[in-house]
């Protein structure tokens, strides 16, 4: 159920939604999943090794870094993020 993933996820995230938050969250991602089963023309559905170099702006990567920071500190997994 998409909806309950957009709450798990804005949990994991801390971030607060209200429910028509979630829900309207919820159907961008439904409307977004469906145009991607449909398009090649959107190579973000593609789903390429490292195809956020080119869709992270230098601030979505600093924000990622930090909260990725927080939430996986603590792991002894990782990860190679440059292919």
């Amino acid at each position: 159920d998409l909806g309950t993933l957009v709450g798990r996820l804005a949990r994991f995230l801390a971030v607060s939604c209200d429910k028509a938050q979630l829900e309207s969250l919820a159907e961008s991602c439904s409307q977004l999943l469906e145009q991607c089963s449909k398009s090649e023309a959107l190579s973000v559905c593609r789903g390429r090794v490292g195809l956020w170099k080119d869709v992270f702006t230098v601030s979505m990567n600093d924000k990622f870094d930090v909260v990725y920071r927080q939430k996986m500190g603590k792991s002894d997994l990782t990860f190679d993020f440059c292919p």
